[in-house]
């Protein structure tokens, strides 16, 4: 994809056209193809905090090295497992469809983008046709 980047690029500057090209078009321009990778990319990483849910931190992602042997044992007999997986039962529940969510939104814009990206090259394209 970067040699065709690159070979638009060369033979717009070698047709005469790279002058009429600006820093903003050009900075416009690769924000344009970018923003929808990083929707994408969010996709793939989201946040868990944006998921909400739990006010304490489950069980078994405590940090046994900073309790005792007595405390964690105390810890673990106290622990009411149903809750435990309950919680991250809706926790995972609310993160898909966060994912989902996420997904379809970019690539509704991915369409957007490569979609406007086509009508313009192609009224472009007809215009030097024509002119």
């Amino acid at each position: 994809s970067f040699e065709i980047i690159e070979r638009l690029a060369s033979s717009t500057y070698e047709s005469g056209l790279g002058a009429s090209i600006s820093l903003p078009r050009i900075i416009m321009g690769w924000l344009f193809l970018f923003i929808p990778l990083l929707m994408f990319a969010r996709v793939l990483h989201p946040s868990r905090t944006s998921i909400g849910g739990r006010s304490s931190e489950p069980f078994y992602l405590r940090t046994p090295l900073k309790m005792t042997v007595e405390r964690y044992s105390s810890e673990l007999k106290a622990c009411d497992w149903l809750d435990e997986t309950s919680a991250e039962l809706i926790s995972v529940s609310r993160l898909r469809d966060l994912k989902r969510r996420n997904f379809l939104l970019a690539l509704w814009v991915a369409s957007a983008a490569y979609t406007l990206l086509f009508i313009l090259v192609t009224l472009r394209g007809l215009l030097s046709m024509g002119g």
